[in-house]
């Protein structure tokens, strides 16, 4: 399930559906819009997912993507991993958040990688004007965990995503009620796997 985003994000915000794009209103796409992924402190980022309490997430389930592409030339994609953070949030535009039934998880980057991604950040060559000559991009994909119990076969596994690209700003919301096993699908994944007990 890629959450991708870009400089310009609703042209460029890829969901699994055009819905989920839809969904944002006009100042959450804003706040979207003004994100610069080349700007953004990675050991800031914050990812808050809602997930159904039978869904257990660990490092690794989900991650950070940056990708650069300069100019008509090639791209440079690479993946971090998220750790599950202790904690709730704060955050009164989540004041709602979790409802019964459901787990919220805080996902952040380690500070190594946060480390390995700010040189990564660095490393953008400029035009002459001082523009960059490439576009940065960050997604948040989420290809793991398990399940509590039997997985019940068609079970919907809805996913609510939030982010904060910086300490003390409100988390606003990248996806609304997506189906996970539907963006599972084109991988012929039909069942979450147990848990290990």
């Amino acid at each position: 399930m890629p959450i991708r985003f870009l400089k310009n994000p609703c042209l460029s915000l890829l969901l699994n559906t055009l819905a989920a794009c839809a969904a944002l209103n006009v100042d959450q796409i804003d706040k979207l819009s003004r994100l610069d992924p080349s700007k953004t402190d990675p050991a800031d980022l914050r990812v808050a997912l809602v997930v159904p309490k039978e869904l257990v997430l660990r490092r690794g389930d989900a991650s950070l993507g940056h990708s650069r592409r300069e100019d008509g030339g090639s791209s440079d994609n690479q993946d971090y991993a998220l750790e599950v953070r202790e904690g709730g949030v704060s955050d009164v535009s989540m004041q709602d958040h979790p409802s019964s039934g459901e787990t919220l998880y805080v996902l952040a980057l380690s500070g190594a990688d946060a480390k390995r991604l700010r040189v990564a950040q660095g490393k953008a060559t400029r035009n002459s004007d001082g523009r960059p000559r490439e576009r940065d991009g960050l997604s948040v994909n989420v290809s793991g965990g398990c399940w509590r119990g039997h997985f019940p076969a068609g079970r919907k596994v809805m996913v609510n995503a939030w982010m904060q690209a910086a300490r003390g700003t409100d988390y606003f919301p990248l996806l609304s009620n997506h189906d996970l096993m539907q963006g599972l699908k084109s991988a012929k994944v039909t069942a979450l796997p147990a848990c290990a007990i």
